[in-house]
This record gives C-alpha cells, sequence and structure tokens, in this order.
C-alpha cells in the first residue's frame, strides 16, 4: 500500500506533491495484430499539474475520471493500426504469475522525444493498472518539489528514513540519460 508511504513524504517542507506509477509489460491487441508494449499506469491529474515529456498527437490525455481508456505511442498507434476510439486489449502476467487481460478505448496517440518509447508505449490509469497486474502496490514515486535546487537535500533525506533494503532513491536527472549526455556535451 503506497498511501502511507505517499503520505509521509507529501509531509516534508517543500515537496508540493507525490505521485504514484506503475509500470508493467505485455502484449497489446488490437483485433488486427498483436504488439509487445512497455506500459505505465498513472495519476492523470496529479501527472497534468506535473507536466509531461510527450505530446498528444491525436484525441485527449488521460483524465481522473477515465477508467478503461488508454492513450499509445504514435509508434504502437501507426504499426497496429489504431486511431483514437477504437477497442485494445492488454494482457499481461500478473504478480502470481498468471494471465489477464482488459480491454481498453484508445483516447489519445502522443509522441515523446523518443522513437523508440513512441514505438512501445502505452498509458492507462493506475487504478486500472493494479486491477490488471491484481496488485495494488507501485513500483515509482515521484516527487514534486516547490524549488528543484532542493532535490538533493530532499533526496538525501529521504535515503536516510527509508530502508535501502526494500527502496532506492534516483534523482530525475539520475533516470534519463538523455539530461546527462546533453549537459556533458555542452560541458565540452
Amino acid at each position: 500500500d503506497p498511501e502511507p508511504l505517499k503520505a509521509k513524504i507529501a509531509g516534508l517542507p517543500g515537496v508540493v506533491d507525490v505521485m504514484a506509477r506503475v509500470s508493467f509489460s505485455g502484449l497489446l491487441g488490437s483485433g488486427r495484430s498483436d504488439r509487445s508494449i512497455i506500459g505505465e499506469g498513472i495519476e492523470p491529474g496529479r501527472e497534468a499539474k506535473l507536466g509531461t515529456f510527450i505530446r498528444m498527437e491525436s484525441g485527449r490525455a488521460l483524465t481522473d475520471q477515465d477508467r478503461y481508456a488508454i492513450i499509445v505511442g504514435q509508434g504502437v498507434a501507426d504499426a497496429s493500426r489504431i486511431r483514437v476510439g477504437d477497442p485494445v486489449t492488454l494482457m499481461v502476467s500478473t504478480a502470481g504469475g498468471a494471465l489477464n487481460t482488459l480491454d481498453f478505448e484508445v483516447v489519445g496517440t502522443f509522441r515523446s522525444f523518443s522513437r523508440d518509447y513512441d514505438a512501445r508505449a502505452v498509458r492507462i490509469p493506475l487504478a486500472v493498472a493494479q486491477e490488471l497486474l491484481n496488485a495494488k502496490g507501485v513500483n515509482t514515486l515521484v516527487v514534486s518539489l516547490a524549488d528543484s535546487l532542493q532535490t538533493r537535500r530532499i533526496a538525501a533525506l529521504l535515503a536516510g528514513q527509508l530502508d535501502p533494503k526494500k527502496y532506492e532513491v534516483k534523482q530525475w536527472h539520475e533516470l534519463t540519460d538523455f539530461y546527462d549526455k546533453t549537459v556533458a556535451l555542452y560541458d565540452r
């Protein structure tokens, strides 16, 4: 249950919001083809406040009112000939090893800075991802700060408070080699 940990982190000075995500992989079936995907269950309202690295190409972004809605990378949409309004099925392995499927309606397609990501990525609401995976847990908590200059301090504080056998604290720039490589390029 991520809620007690989210509440604890949200109570730290300088923390604006804490959002949960769950990552998964599986198959996306469109009736015409099946495609291997990487997926993410998100809290749409919180994600919208944080901002995003994706740009909607057609349709719309997910909202907190959505249930069985999905947005797909433009590469997934093109390869599977999926359009906004189409029904699709996600099939994943649950934590217990069983196969589970759920049906969705495509509400949007998106692009990011990475064609490879767009060719495999889908996003669905967090609660539905947990239902699909038959698990209430999450793999990531994203912490939004009032001042990005406090990132190291908050990360160090969290690393000191959390059990390192259970949790790993990463700063945002550690999660994207694109940023570090760009900084290194400009430093040279």
